[in-house]
């Protein structure tokens, strides 16, 4: 009974929670999800046009952006038009990559964990002295302390193969998965790291100019926060021609009579590029900031989310102690059967000492 309480039931309660959460909480604490593929209309041209001209508006309203990566990712085109709205409107800090491997990697260890933990139970349910009856009726005042403890591990050893026929299945899944964890974490951070826009697909090639442009135009530079420009020019610069130039970032201009903001105005498609002409600020360039910023703050918000290819999370093992310390309770009520003291202190030592 004890073995299901703290084994079985925590263990239905996570499964019970991950399926069917959603519905147990009445859809009130859960997040609404806008899913593109599902969203846009498949069916209809026109709808899906329509569609799709909406993404970066829906993109930019969005709270979180939920990344499920995988190799080809980055080579569709609207994927990185939809990542550049939102890491330009939101930055990174809401920005959340989930490799589609890591959820089967994380369940499928948990499930095998589990499955272990449980045949080593049914063991000890089976026979409570497994693996102590020797060590119990073995003299000790013979033998020096160091033989002792050799005497001690050579015995547990032998009398406890079954536990090395739960261990199995965990030895093998770990052989076959860690592997693919550690390749797959690596190639999504390398294509981080030679992240280019350029070398995207699109299905249909002439929305590429398109696409790229509206790229380009979020990550050029002119519409970033308030500029400071200690220029003296009163009489070659002035309101009204910096409104002609429609400049959409404000200008701060030591004019003769006084100091005075600029207000924004819109800018339009002619007077970017010609405010990139002048600033000798081509196409291709505006498209390698965002390269830069992918390879960058991107990649490094990932690496502090998620860990590099040779660093696992600390959480994980952290959680790791909480079940073995709910698994000290049973094998200490075991003891009394095999003529080993136990007591509530220790019992509590077992448990804060895994802990």
């Amino acid at each position: 009974m004890v073995f299901v309480m703290l084994m079985d039931l925590p263990a239905a309660v996570f499964l019970v929670s991950l399926i069917f959460g959603q519905h147990l909480t009445c859809e009130r604490w859960c997040p609404s999800l806008w899913v593109d593929k599902l969203c846009v209309d498949q069916t209809s041209d026109t709808t899906k046009q329509r569609g799709i001209a909406g993404l970066p508006t829906v993109v930019a309203c969005t709270g979180t952006l939920l990344v499920l990566w995988d190799a080809t990712y980055f080579e569709r085109l609207w994927c990185n038009l939809e990542l550049s709205v939102f890491v330009k409107c939101c930055g990174v800090k809401r920005l959340r990559f989930v490799p589609l491997w890591l959820t089967p990697w994380l369940l499928g260890t948990m499930c095998i964990t589990y499955l272990e933990a449980r045949l080593q139970s049914l063991a000890l349910i089976y026979d409570p002295s497994l693996g102590t009856d020797s060590i119990v009726e073995s003299d000790t005042s013979e033998l020096q302390t160091s033989a002792w403890g050799w005497q001690h591990v050579l015995t547990f050893l032998a009398e406890t193969q079954v536990f090395t026929v739960s261990y199995l299945p965990v030895i093998i899944f770990s052989i076959v998965t860690f592997h693919q964890k550690l390749d797959g974490h690596k190639l999504m951070l390398e294509h981080l790291k030679t992240y280019d826009i350029r070398e995207a697909k699109c299905s249909v090639e002439s929305d590429r100019p398109l696409i790229e442009g509206l790229v380009a135009e979020l990550f050029d530079g002119l519409e970033d926060p308030v500029i400071a420009v200690p220029l003296d020019a009163g009489d070659f610069v002035t309101e009204a021609s910096l409104h002609r130039l429609g400049l959409a970032f404000a200008v701060f201009v030591n004019l003769e009579e006084a100091d005075q903001q600029l207000p924004e105005a819109g800018l339009s498609s002619p007077a970017r590029l010609a405010i990139r002409s002048v600033a000798g600020l081509g196409h291709q360039d505006c498209l390698q900031f965002f390269n830069d910023y992918v390879r960058g703050p991107v990649r490094d918000a990932i690496i502090n989310d998620l860990g590099s290819e040779r660093k696992a999370p600390e959480l994980p093992e952290v959680t790791r102690s909480i079940f073995l310390g709910l698994s000290c309770p049973p094998f200490c009520s075991a003891s009394p059967m095999v003529g080993l003291p136990s007591s509530p202190t220790k019992r509590l030592s077992a448990l804060i000492g895994e802990l």
